[in-house]
């Protein structure tokens, strides 16, 4: 992000200018050590780019609290309870001047804070649903597995459903059924992860995939990792793959429409997003079972596929950019 960007937005105060140019700081520093280009933030027209980049920043954050290893449950609970109270201070617009807090843990948490709420607030966003997303995530901690399909449903309505609903938001909605689509994609896109993921998310400790939809092909957990580790692949786990790859399938066919109910500007992003996606799911459907293997790796005329997609998209937001500054196109938020 740049100052430019602040100011073609008519961002004047102070302390949210900072507080932007610090989350678009930290998450190119958080896209580094995922292995991810940040260079992603093109796709965007330029009048979203701040807003998106803290969206991801605040969603990358709270995950980062969550999912850091190193730390023990109740330092990771003491670190939520900091980001909670920092954010609450911030919907009350009582947050303490940049520099004043104790701990650089506590400046962040105010930065992320602060500019997440500005952005949500830009876009008539409820703060309210923010407390319900945390308490979910928080809950993560000491969740290792869901017994039966609503429980999980429960956990993608709020870790996944919520937080895409904002992007919606952002990108900004032309039709009515647009909420509706970007759910269903984004609980798309969270199966696939959920399929792809099974054996590493079992290797730390969690399972995505309900109980009660093992039993119904003979398994259950123990059985599970049992032929994840030493082998071999029965036909039950085959199955229930399938059936896996099956339901993410129907779903991702029922929000295509997405990128098209989202204004043109703001299409680039998201027909990206689900390209990537629809490349993962393709490339689970030819595998046929062999991503269970130790050592499978996706193909890598996937990867190629989605880097031509990017640099393609982003060729186009920098188009856009020019058209801006040409006076060609109008800025809207």
């Amino acid at each position: 992000m740049t100052t430019r960007e602040l100011d073609l937005l008519g961002i004047t105060d102070p302390a949210v200018r900072q507080s932007y140019l610090f989350t678009s700081r930290l998450l190119r520093e958080k896209a580094k050590a995922r292995q991810m280009p940040s260079m992603v933030r093109y796709m965007a027209p330029i009048e979203k780019r701040l807003y998106l980049e803290t969206l991801f920043t605040f969603i990358t954050h709270v995950d980062d609290i969550v999912d850091h290893r190193v730390h023990s449950i109740p330092v990771r609970e003491h670190r939520m309870d900091e980001w909670e109270a920092m954010f609450a201070r911030a919907a009350r617009d009582q947050l303490p001047a940049a520099g004043t807090l104790s701990s650089d843990d506590e400046e962040t948490h105010a930065h992320v804070a602060r500019a997440f709420v500005h952005t949500m607030r830009t876009f008539g966003q409820p703060l309210d649903e923010v407390p319900p997303y945390v308490a979910a995530q928080r809950k993560t901690l000491t969740t290792t597995e869901y017994a039966t399909e609503k429980e999980l449903a429960d956990f993608i309505d709020t870790v996944t459903l919520l937080p895409s609903s904002w992007v919606n938001a952002i990108l900004e909605p032309i039709t009515p059924e647009s909420n509706v689509l970007c759910r269903r994609a984004a609980t798309a896109f969270q199966l696939i992860d959920f399929i792809l993921d099974v054996r590493e998310d079992l290797a730390q400790g969690r399972l995505y995939i309900p109980l009660d939809r093992l039993a119904k092909y003979g398994l259950d957990r123990a059985s599970l990792e049992h032929q994840l580790g030493a082998g071999p692949i029965g036909e039950g786990l085959r199955a229930l793959m399938a059936a896996e790859i099956e339901l993410a399938k129907e779903t991702y066919e029922a929000g295509r429409d997405w990128p098209k109910s989202v204004q043109p500007v703001s299409r680039a992003f998201a027909e990206w997003d689900y390209h990537t996606n629809g490349l993962k799911l393709d490339a689970l459907i030819k595998a046929n079972g062999e991503h269970l293997r130790p050592g499978f790796r996706m193909n890598p005329a996937v990867t190629i596929k989605v880097m031509v997609r990017m640099y393609a998209d982003i060729a186009k937001g920098v188009r856009s950019d020019l058209r801006v500054r040409r006076g060609k196109r109008a800025v809207g938020r």
